[in-house]
């Protein structure tokens, strides 16, 4: 695999001009489809979708393409969502967005991304964490017994890199789904008195290998604009993505 992947990167940065350097590894659009796949899932979402973009061939076996599912409903209400870190309790994770990607077949990758800010002034602490857990333990805020209290015993498989910033920047959390998980977005504002965490533009991307004629992505995006998926708005994908509280 490691060759192939090499091989990759050579064919992706020669903007497919460069079929491979190992002459005993066949160049990445001469791969199975299920290679194809493989390679790709050792990349992130962004290089993913170059290499299914490098050639004709390779697009029409791997064929990555990007789904834009629309928010819940209650993050449309609240168009910035703001939270008040307490003195005691600021510095401990809190459950805010329960994630359930659609397609898991299909799915390379999925990315929640917002943009988000703290007070504006003194010490930074507001970080963001998309936690694996158990599908039982959707909306379950009872405290686990596992060593890992902050998240309720899930797994934390994405945070954002530093702390929230004193203006509104962009962040995107990307992940890896695994079949019978569910995935929550927490929120920590910061422990002390007087830090805030503040987010709006809440979305979710998903990465999936779309069908050979690459049409079952923008199907997917016509329903959704025709609000043709049930719910006003697309809100049947609010119990893929939904708020907790």
């Amino acid at each position: 695999i490691s060759l192939y992947i090499h091989n990759m990167a050579d064919f992706i940065s020669s903007g497919g001009q460069n079929q491979g350097a190992n002459g005993d590894v066949p160049p990445p659009f001469a791969l199975p489809p299920a290679m194809m796949r493989l390679c790709a899932s050792f990349l992130p979402a962004k290089d993913a979708i170059d290499f299914s973009s490098a050639c004709r061939g390779i697009k029409s076996n791997l064929g990555v393409a990007v789904v834009r599912h629309p928010p819940p409903p209650s993050t449309r209400m609240a168009k910035t969502w703001k939270w008040d870190g307490g003195y005691d309790d600021g510095d401990e994770g809190k459950p805010w967005l329960v994630v359930r990607p659609m397609f898991r077949d299909r799915t390379h990758s999925v990315a929640f991304a917002c943009t988000w800010r703290d007070q504006g002034w003194g010490n930074r602490k507001g970080k963001l964490y998309v936690v694996e857990g158990r599908r039982a333990s959707a909306g379950d805020t009872s405290e686990s017994e596992s060593s890992d209290q902050f998240f309720l015993g899930g797994k934390v498989v994405a945070d954002s890199p530093g702390y929230a910033e004193h203006q509104w920047t962009s962040l995107a959390l990307e992940f890896v789904p695994k079949r019978g998980k569910d995935y929550f977005v927490f929120y920590k504002v910061g422990g002390g008195g007087g830090h805030e965490l503040l987010v709006k533009d809440v979305r979710l991307r998903q990465a999936i290998y779309d069908d050979t004629d690459g049409i079952f992505a923008p199907t997917y995006h016509a329903l959704v604009e025709r609000n043709l998926l049930g719910g006003g708005g697309g809100d049947r994908s609010s119990s893929n993505f939904a708020a907790l509280m």
